[in-house]
């Protein structure tokens, strides 16, 4: 027995977030299938997902777990869910911008925000990182312009969110076993008169993280 579930998606726009699907035995403990972010143009997209680790078990609860952008620009829409025994089917119709189920940025990889937000507020943070142009809305803190084009991401502490409030952006992976030393560079800007601090963390799991730098 090999199930498997099919639909369509559509992600557009410049501030796409991220959207998962799920599945649980017992709606308490839910593991992802897939997952994508970021934006894949006007199009429908269909893809396939294979629920073979659960044929036999009994029932099977699936959902969809979508986590918004950064503004107003980042409708996720699904459409189209079959599930089935599987069948004989080609490649997924539509061209996504990456791979959906592993989509690892090939090396060199770089951004500097100027399409909106490649990489994902973590919906554990207490508020999100923002994609902003110039100053920010606060006085006296923040930069007055991005170091490289037009935009850069920011976090905007105006009330609620301080004190000791936290925002986790996460890259998706990056594909290292073909290098021998590699590393990371990045600009930051930390002005003003109450700053907290900023660390950079890496796993190769998603569980456990490894701080490599902090400020």
């Amino acid at each position: 027995s090999s199930p498997e579930i099919r639909f369509q998606y559509h992600t557009f726009g410049t501030d796409i977030g991220s959207i998962a699907l799920e599945a649980s035995a017992d709606d308490a403990t839910w593991t992802e299938l897939w997952s994508l972010f970021g934006n894949q143009g006007d199009q429908w997209i269909s893809t396939f997902v294979s629920l073979s680790s659960y044929a036999g078990v009994g029932s099977v609860a699936l959902r969809f777990y979508g986590v918004s952008g950064t503004s107003f620009r980042g409708d996720i829409a699904i459409d189209d869910i079959q599930v089935s025994e599987a069948i004989p089917h080609e490649a997924p119709t539509g061209t996504p911008t990456a791979n959906p189920t592993l989509s690892c940025p090939l090396l060199p990889y770089n951004t500097s925000f100027e399409t909106g937000i490649e990489w994902m507020n973590d919906p554990a943070s207490d508020f999100d990182w923002r994609v902003h142009e110039n100053g920010t809305p606060s006085s006296r803190t923040g930069p007055s312009s991005a170091i490289d084009g037009n935009f850069y991401i920011y976090m905007e502490v105006s009330s609620p969110n301080f004190p000791n409030k936290t925002a986790i952006l996460k890259s998706d992976c990056f594909d290292l076993s073909s290098t021998s030393s590699p590393e990371i560079r990045f600009q930051y800007h930390t002005f003003g008169t109450d700053i907290g601090s900023i660390a950079l963390e890496a796993s190769a799991d998603d569980a456990t993280w490894t701080e490599l730098w902090s400020l």
